[in-house]
């Protein structure tokens, strides 16, 4: 399987070499496309000079990772991509190659990557199987290191270019869900995440809580929305009380019923069995296949037995 790098990047010119250094160092030899969305401090330059094999495209204006991510798909060759933040570095030359490994079965859409966050919880492995001795699945990607199949975002339309950052994964990761696509856990050697102290607490408050309910809008049905979207205002209220924030998680909400109100007829809810499960698998983290319900262990063991080509068809009906 060929592999894509994709790296959405803003000022950030000194971590981006960094993890564009470590990139370069796998062992799989993925093709890596930087997109500089309107850096000002010469990542552009940097990147030409030093990292020549590179593929650069740079913008002027800054619209977020999310639409930046959706073009570096596009014009991706490899069948897996795999989506970095710039601040990522892999200590382990063959993260991507035991990446790669784990996409045994065609109804994995997505794979996680395990990270540290070195200057948080540098103790703490993120997004990680519980053991390499089964398949676990989970609710969601982060999208600061995951890896997906390039076909399969295609089928699901990609990220939203309107969420910007701080919750595309989860709007991605339950219509990935509704298709029939797992996102499993990963296993490799975990990259280190060294997150930017210029990143804006603010800012995240805010879209955190606009996609929350834009995600409730667009893709929870009938009758649970009537709960999840009360629900989400509650626990954002809640969030913005205990980090003492309370005003950010109510401009936040605000900015998402306006933007709810400019979707109002954009809603595509995804199927209630998808959405249950989707719950439970937020609810537990980690699940065995053998622990989903009988339908996807039945589907897991068809796929499985299916050459990829048809695999892929039969999933897409």
């Amino acid at each position: 399987m060929k592999t894509t790098v994709v790296i959405s990047t803003r000022n950030r010119k000194e971590e981006l070499s960094t993890a564009l250094t470590s990139c370069l160092a796998q062992t799989a030899r993925p093709e890596i496309i930087v997109l500089s969305d309107g850096s000002t401090d010469g990542t552009g330059d940097m990147v030409r000079e030093k990292f020549p094999t590179v593929s650069l495209r740079e913008f002027r204006n800054s619209i977020g990772p999310a639409a930046r991510r959706n073009l570096g798909i596009e014009l991706a060759t490899g069948d897996v991509i795999v989506i970095l933040d710039d601040d990522i570095a892999f200590p382990s030359p063959a993260t991507i190659e035991q990446t790669l490994r784990e996409f045994d079965n065609p109804i994995i859409g997505a794979l996680t990557i395990p990270f540290v966050n070195i200057r948080k919880d540098a103790d703490h492995i993120h997004q990680r199987a519980p053991d390499a001795t089964g398949v676990y699945v989970t609710d969601a990607f982060v999208a600061c290191a995951c890896a997906l199949r390039r076909d399969v975002l295609v089928q699901v339309g990609m990220f939203r270019p309107d969420t910007i950052m701080y919750g595309e994964e989860e709007d991605l990761s339950i219509r990935m869900l509704n298709r029939g696509f797992l996102i499993r856990l990963g296993s490799a050697h975990p990259l280190h995440h060294y997150e930017s102290p210029r990143r804006s607490s603010k800012r995240m408050d805010l879209l955190g809580a606009r996609n929350k309910l834009l995600f409730s809008w667009l893709n929870v049905p009938l009758p649970y929305l009537l709960i999840h979207f009360p629900g989400t205002v509650v626990h954002r209220v809640a969030f913005g009380i205990r980090k003492h924030a309370i005003l950010n998680a109510l401009e936040g909400l605000a900015w998402g019923v306006g933007s709810v109100a400019r979707q109002l007829f954009r809603r595509a809810p995804v199927e209630r069995a998808t959405y249950r499960l989707f719950r439970l698998l937020r609810r537990r983290q980690a699940l065995r296949i053998e622990e989903l319900p009988r339908e996807w262990q039945e589907r897991w063991r068809t796929i499985r037995e299916t050459p990829p080509a048809a695999a892929l068809s039969q999933l897409s009906r």
